[in-house]
């Protein structure tokens, strides 16, 4: 299917985009990651506001933190892709699915939170079909 559909230029600039965007958000992923684990503690400790106010500043701060990176990448992500031996074509296409994908990524850390409260409350079955909306319109 993807060889019908995308070529070599679409898939570089694909795999060096989300190259780009792994590499700027690993540190700030596992800090977000561990939301799962200090949720599950404060609502088994039955303090649910806690359990929000880790939401919002985890969410916050991974937005604080992306905010320069993608900043950074919007005016350097085409010298990247130049120095790494790519084409003008891919470079093109990279910068045009970096800002999908930067924008994207911003717009999932909120489903992200939103998912880890449902989880760690019992709303698994919400939870899914959340998960579902968002993975239909990553494909879109």
């Amino acid at each position: 299917v993807i060889g019908r559909l995308l070529g070599t230029s679409e898939l570089t600039a694909y795999y060096t985009v989300e190259f780009v965007l792994s590499l700027s958000t690993m540190f700030v992923d596992g800090g977000y990651s561990s939301l799962y684990t200090l949720c599950s503690h404060a609502v088994g400790a039955e303090k649910y506001r806690l359990a929000g106010q880790y939401v919002q500043l985890a969410t916050f701060f991974y937005q604080l933190v992306l905010i320069p990176f993608a900043v950074f990448w919007w005016y350097w992500l085409d010298d990247f892709v130049l120095w790494l031996g790519f084409e003008e074509d891919v470079v093109g296409l990279a910068f045009d699915y970096a800002q999908i994908s930067f924008l994207h990524t911003f717009v999932s850390v909120y489903d992200s939170g939103l998912h880890y409260l449902l989880e760690v409350t019992g709303h698994e079955v919400y939870g899914t079909i959340i998960g579902l909306i968002h993975s239909a319109a990553s494909f879109a």
